[in-house]
């Protein structure tokens, strides 16, 4: 399978600590297109039906993909973190059956975190739609910030999550964690 991945748009990212329970949760958002260069959005859909989980992991607006990895630090010298894997807001459990698709995450976020600064960038009008903001994590704690406080300041909130070296930085911590999951598990 060839993956061009040149409809990669609107990549944000955020590093969220849960300092009472010792773990971060790591939220990548994003969007695929078909373009002339490739059909991203349709190789993403067939990774997911070759797979017989485009229920589970699609989501029905305009090429949405949220990967959040929950990851809980070791207990002690002797323990390995733990990660736990979401995609769409879906568990997406470590098995053998789920090897394909993490490959395929893998393959994304290295692109994404390889991809130059200046091919980067965020419509607004995406970000702000409904759709993003009840339905993906990124949106939730946009939500909630404006929520919580009328005077947050959204914008910085929303270039600092959307700014190009923080998107390729989050995509970079998704893509060790899925490569270092899937190392321990084959064993």
């Amino acid at each position: 399978m060839s993956i061009n991945f040149t409809g990669i748009k609107n990549v944000g990212a955020m590093l969220v600590p849960y300092p009472e329970n010792n773990s971060v949760m790591s939220a990548l958002s994003l969007q695929l297109t078909n373009d002339d260069d490739g059909n991203d959005l349709d190789e993403f859909v067939n990774t997911m039906k070759s797979k017989g989980v485009e229920d589970k992991y699609i989501i029905p607006y305009e090429g949405a993909v949220n990967i959040n990895v929950w990851s809980t630090e070791a207990r002690d010298e002797y323990s390995k973190p733990k990660h736990h894997f979401y995609l769409n807001g879906s568990a997406l459990e470590v098995k053998d059956e789920n090897l394909g698709i993490f490959s395929y995450l893998a393959k994304l976020t290295k692109t994404i975190a390889n991809k130059p600064e200046e091919d980067m960038g965020a419509d607004i009008k995406y970000i702000t739609s409904p759709d993003f903001i009840n339905g993906s994590t990124i949106g939730y704690y946009i939500k909630q910030a404006m929520l919580n406080d009328i005077t947050a300041p959204i914008g910085e909130m929303v270039n600092s999550i959307y700014n190009p070296a923080g998107a390729k930085a989050g995509a970079e911590v998704v893509n060790k964690t899925i490569n270092d999951t899937m190392i321990d598990y084959i064993g």
